[in-house]
């Protein structure tokens, strides 16, 4: 079975190698919805660099609806 493509928008962490791209593949994972906390546990288990699972510590703590909805929060910090 395909799965759904993820509608992220373009988006850059300042000072990070990491974008919409590698935002897409980890989330592809999550279940919605979602806390921050289980958000960084499965990009741990994807072996997500600890730079980009140190920025998503920076999230706020809440639960998320949707991956546009974290790539957003991604855009605020």
């Amino acid at each position: 079975m395909k799965m759904p493509e993820l509608k992220i928008p373009e988006f850059k962490i300042p000072g990070l190698d990491f974008g919409k791209s590698d935002l897409e593949k980890f989330l592809a994972g999550v279940t919605f919805p979602a806390k921050r906390e289980d958000l960084i546990r499965v990009a741990r288990e994807k072996n997500v660099p600890d730079a980009v699972i140190s920025a998503m510590e920076k999230l706020p703590e809440r639960e998320y609806t949707s991956s546009e909805d974290v790539a957003s929060a991604f855009g605020k910090i």
